[in-house]
């Protein structure tokens, strides 16, 4: 049995503790230009339970400081405590007059404090100094701020970050309430969400992980601003914080600046609240929640399971493996390959008080019943219970269980992920090292007991009911919007950062003639090009073959990836294949691409030979099973009845209807007749073909080029390859000759999604290419954005504000047009003012000096932070060349809005984007929300069949 190894010293990290008591966890690792920074803070939803606290004050770290964000800090905070006073006012009274009276009072003080904001100078500085990538998040135990910076700032991002610490201040509140609003209405949208919110309060009732991390409507609609500001003086202080810090920075630099930034912070341990536990089940007890699709039924049947760090999470996480993993080799996935049931798995969830573990089942289509199916499942436990699984077996989901956890440590950012989420759980950095370890000492019998220890007759049973739950809207306070002021003002803190010295920069670029080097294999021919890379962290594998054909050419590639995923071959059936496969520590997937048929294959250096031979046999050797083909046809019914109703995937369909017309994949797809048609012949006969497309190949791992070139060419059918492609495919845009307004009607849907084209004639020079993916970011790229700051920050119109571009190949950027796209998610009864102020900001001239540095700063840090980890080197790269780029494209881009004319670019746009073709509009959401009279102006109006769309 090959065990995963790990290079130790990429992943070690120093523990130091600053003098007011914040631990700080330190990973030198220079593999990449760019450090991963993230605060984690040991308070969540949990400790303040219901109110929705803990995430407005995550939103309220954005928002600066006492010396952030102001121009007069002095006289900003008379009116900002006056707010304070009215929102404890409004958290008091329930008289719906009352309400109305405070809340204008608020916005006439709001309106008045905005005279000294500085919107969004915390986020602005950030991108100046080399940051990109800023977020943050809330979970029940705990809160994180995280991004990717340039090391020379290292200095700039510690001050920033640790002053927003130290007194951050409830500005532009107004704004921020009517954000949260929206992320409440946009989760209300999300299919099933209000049925796993209802799942989880049973499961773990008392305790406070019953109730939503966003807090209940009543609760955001009375947010008490000085029950915030006590939450924040009791428990964002040192003791109760750690910093991580992953990447290309000196420990023995960086130590004296963490302790003269961070260590300014206030010191303290608060207390530890006592959460009451969730209460044990008693026997089988029933729940039912509600779920919007037809004639499907379902059921999940729920056990306590292990928190955090608990000594039997290893042997439970293996468990869990046993039914349901990756490979597909588990028992409970068995009974869906063999078409007992629809689909059967089981999932493993822990939080820091509490676990869970479950098993589900969908009964097959049409005549299964749920009381079959669970039987069935009920088998493969009780079989589990008594250890009826093979030795192989659980040696190899061992095996897989720890190139997973190995796999976490590749990379900055996965491994700052892994070292937030141990802090949080209040393990140590070494834990994740030491749970290596626990699964390699696990012994089959270890996993029985956990099972037979949690998978008791104590356990819920959760079936489901066809509905919807009615939503609990959030309607739009009566605020007038704030107005801008200081525009490109600084505070005294921003030209205090200007003060501070610049480490030396060292930006890292693709090298194309290493990282897209091509190596012969097959002599003569030019179509097979093998790109290795090298993997400094481990000994794990991967490879892919992108063949050069895919949906656009050949939309029946998509349902060939999902049928090879079920087969075997003459010699081995499927498990067998798969128990193979998995013997040897491997995986094989399939993925059609619009472009790429992709054949990825992972696994150990050691087994390289053996793994290529196997492969070589299946991609030869495949056979088709007639049983097979039910899943086929299961997955797109159960897809297609997804998809109608989610209004989030309806609108990127009808978003790439207005793009591409009928050569949108969602409308070229094949429709649920001609899946009912395919037979095995035809499928298998069409990976076949694939096999003749031009083929990329890319390695990562340990092996010579010289070694892995051979075995590919002994092993795999690449001397078919003769068909030279045309990749890539860039599509005709459909330019409007009028100016349209499509309306997707989704009556049930609490927000509205809406999309705004404009559509560029072909470029007449690299120029401006450059100039428009500057105006994409200085439109909807980021927190300083016109989108963002005039609809989310100013008016809080909606909660998603960005911009897409859709841009050709260089190889075709003269003779095809260019799309960008402006999206917006909002409320729908703020649909219609939201979409006309789209309208409006579509129409500015980018002419805004401070903008337009800001998108110049943002497309720097991007350059800095973005390049590709040693998994992505090659396939970067060769993309990039594909697409006619003889250098890096953020090289590329980088090296053309240095300099940029800014009358030129605002020429360029007003001109080539914003006037030269009529534009676009896409809107789906509740029509009765819109006033249509007032939306007829901006073009044409079309109430879409979804069946024009998606077939």
């Amino acid at each position: 049995m090959t065990i995963p190894s790990l290079n130790a010293q990429n992943s070690k990290v120093t523990e130091h503790r600053l003098s007011n008591g914040l631990t700080v966890w330190l990973n030198e690792d220079h593999s990449q230009n760019k450090v991963i920074g993230t605060l984690v803070v040991r308070i969540g939803a949990k400790d303040s339970p219901n109110t929705g606290i803990p995430h407005y004050f995550e939103h309220i770290m954005f928002k600066g400081t006492d010396k952030i964000g102001t121009v007069d800090y002095e006289k900003e905070k008379p009116l900002l405590d006056e707010i304070k006073k009215q929102y404890s006012l409004l958290s008091q009274t329930s008289d719906p007059k009352e309400i109305e009276d405070i809340q204008k009072r608020i916005n006439t003080l709001s309106i008045e404090a905005a005279k000294y904001a500085i919107p969004n100078e915390f986020t602005n500085l950030i991108s100046k100094y080399g940051g990109s990538g800023l977020n943050a998040y809330t979970s029940w135990d705990h809160t994180a701020y995280f991004n990717t910076f340039s090391p020379q700032y290292l200095e700039h991002w510690c001050y920033l970050n640790s002053e927003r610490l130290i007194n951050p201040v409830f500005r532009l509140f107004q704004s921020e309430l009517e954000t949260v609003y929206e992320e409440k209405n946009m989760y209300s949208d999300a299919m099933g969400r209000e049925a796993m919110d209802r799942v989880i309060a049973r499961v773990a009732a008392p305790h406070p992980y019953q109730y939503t991390i966003i807090g209940s409507t009543e609760n955001l609609k009375k947010p008490d601003l000085a029950k915030m500001e006590e939450f924040y003086n009791t428990y964002y202080v040192a003791g109760n914080m750690g910093l991580i810090l992953c990447g290309s920075f000196s420990e023995e630099e960086v130590l004296p600046v963490l302790e003269k930034t961070f260590g300014r912070i206030r010191p303290g341990n608060p207390p530890r609240p006592v959460c009451e536990q969730p209460r044990p089940f008693n026997g089988v007890e029933q729940f039912s929640v509600k779920f919007p699709i037809p004639f499907i039924q379902g059921r999940v049947l729920i056990w306590r399971g292990v928190p955090s760090g608990h000594e039997d999470e290893a042997a439970m996480e293996v468990a869990i493996r046993i039914f349901s993993n990756k490979g597909e080799t588990g028992l409970l996935d068995k009974l869906y390959r063999t078409g007992k049931v629809m689909t059967a798995g089981a999932q493993f969830n822990n939080m820091n008080d509490m676990g869970a573990a479950a098993i589900f089942f969908v009964p097959k289509l049409p005549f299964g019943t749920i009381s079959s199916a669970q039987k069935e499942a009920t088998k493969i436990l009780e079989q589990v219970k008594r250890g009826e699984f093979g030795d192989d077996l659980f040696q190899q989901l061992k095996n897989e269980m720890l190139q997973d956890y190995t796999t976490l440590l590749e990379d900055l950012t996965s491994r700052g992920r892994t070292y937030a989420s141990l802090f949080a759980a209040g393990e140590h950095w070494s834990s994740h090292h030491q749970k290596l370890e626990r699964v390699r000492s696990l012994t089959k019998q270890d996993v029985v007991d956990v099972v037979n220890r949690y998978f008791t007759g104590n356990y819920l049973q959760v079936s489901k009911k066809t509905g919807r739950y009615p939503k609990d809207r959030i309607q739009k306070p009566p605020f007038a919007p704030l107005p801008l002021h200081n525009k490109g003002a600084k505070s005294e803190f921003a030209r205090f950062l200007e003060t501070l010295p610049v480490g030396n920069s060292d930006l890292r670029f693709l090298d194309f003639e290493t990282d897209a080097k091509p190596v012969s294999v097959i002599e003569g021919n030019d179509l097979v090009k093998l790109y290795t890379g090298a993997n400094p962290i481990n000994d794990l594998f991967t490879l892919k073959l992108n063949y050069q054909v895919g949906i656009y050419e050949r939309p029946v590639l998509e349902q060939v990836a999902f049928y090879l995923s079920l087969l075997g071959t003459s010699r081995h059936g499927s498990d067998q294949f798969k128990d193979k496969l998995q013997q040897l520590g491997a995986t094989l997937s399939f993925e059609a691409y619009n472009e790429t048929f992709t054949i990825n294959v992972r696994g150990f250096d050691a087994q390289l030979k053996p793994t290529l031979e196997l492969l070589g046999h299946f991609l030869t050797d495949v056979k088709g099973e007639k049983k097979a083909l039910k899943k086929l046809v299961e997955n797109k019914k159960i897809s297609r009845k997804a998809i109608l109703k989610s209004s989030q995937d309806m609108g990127e369909a009808l978003s790439e209807w207005v793009r591409f017309g009928d050569k949108s994949t969602y409308a070229m797809q094949l429709s649920l007749k001609e899946i009912k048609a395919l037979k095995a012949d035809r499928l298998v006969g069409e990976l076949k073909s694939v096999l003749f497309k031009e083929c990329d190949i890319h390695y990562v791992g340990n092996e010579s080029a010289e070694q892995v070139a051979s075995l590919l060419k002994q092993y795999l059918p690449l001397d078919k390859v003769e068909e030279r492609t045309a990749n890539p495919i860039d599509l005709d845009a459909v330019v409007p000759k009028k100016p349209y307004l499509y309306i997707l009607p989704d009556k049930k849907s609490t927000q509205t999604i809406i999309k705004g084209y404009l559509f560029a004639p072909p470029f007449e020079s690299d120029k401006e290419r450059a100039y428009l993916e500057l105006y994409r970011v200085y439109l909807g790229g980021g927190m300083n954005s016109l989108l963002f700051q005039e609809v989310r920050e100013l008016r809080s119109l909606a909660y998603g504000a960005y911009s897409v571009s859709y841009l050709p190949s260089k190889r075709s950027q003269t003779s095809k047009a260019t799309i960008l796209e402006a999206h917006l998610s909002t409320q729908g009864d703020k649909a219609t003012e939201a979409l006309l102020l789209l309208d409006s900001l579509l129409n500015v001239k980018p002419d805004d000096a401070g903008r337009i540095e800001y998108a110049q700063e943002a497309l720097r840090s991007a350059a800095s932070n973005n390049y590709p980890t040693f998994r992505k080197k090659s396939e970067t790269a060769v993309r990039a060349v594909r697409r006619g780029f003889d250098e890096d494209p953020a090289l590329w881009l980088l090296n053309r809005i240095e300099d940029v004319d800014r009358s030129d670019f605002a020429r360029y746009i007003s001109e080539k984007l914003q006037q030269s073709h009529p534009r676009a509009y896409v809107v789906v959401g509740n029509p009765k929300k819109l006033d249509m009279k007032a939306l007829a102006k901006l073009g044409e109006v079309v109430v879409v069949d979804p069946k024009k769309i998606y077939r």
